[in-house]
């Protein structure tokens, strides 16, 4: 079975079609390029459709989750893996911009640390691992452009309404 890695395109704040490049030519350049030095892997390119970057950044996480797997269930699927939490052939990278990135950090943060309830004999234990190694998807990855991590300088965001209280007063 023909192992597959999958590059997810995340736009950050207010983004959408143009983020990763008119006609999306970024994300096709990646995955030639890794695809060139992964000839044995199958790399395909997903997208994440544009989404309300308002609001709730949980309920964003979620949603974005949601539409992962239901994604990585198809490939698997069609793949006809036996057992896709235990031997994925389904890789993913998370590619993020700006608040991409952090909508990728969380999806992993939080399937990382999910705790199975039920050991492999069937009896519930009280104690979990830190890690859940039974990742679904399973996340290769996380890569982040202009994320930020750290939150945004007020500078930054009191310059960019001085810009726009400026435009709007010359008109």
């Amino acid at each position: 079975m023909k192992k597959t890695l999958v590059l997810c395109f995340i736009h950050g704040f207010k983004g959408g079609e143009s983020t990763f490049g008119e006609g999306y030519r970024f994300t096709e350049h990646l995955r030639a390029a890794v695809a060139q030095k992964l000839p044995k892997i199958d790399v395909r390119v997903l997208l994440y459709p544009k989404y309300d970057t308002r609001g709730d950044l949980g309920q964003c996480v979620s949603r974005f989750r949601d539409w992962l797997e239901e994604k990585i269930i198809d490939m698997e699927v069609e793949a006809g893996t036996p057992s896709p939490t235990v031997d994925p052939s389904v890789r993913t990278v998370l590619i993020g911009h700006s608040m991409g990135g952090i909508v990728a950090a969380e999806m992993v943060i939080g399937l990382a640390s999910e705790k199975p309830i039920y050991s492999e004999d069937g009896i519930q234990k009280a104690e979990s691992p830190a890690f859940n190694g039974l990742m679904f998807p399973y996340v290769q990855g996380v890569l982040a452009f202009d994320t930020p991590y750290l939150g945004i300088s007020p500078g930054v965001v009191a310059h960019g309404a001085e810009g726009h209280y400026q435009n709007a007063a010359a008109t």
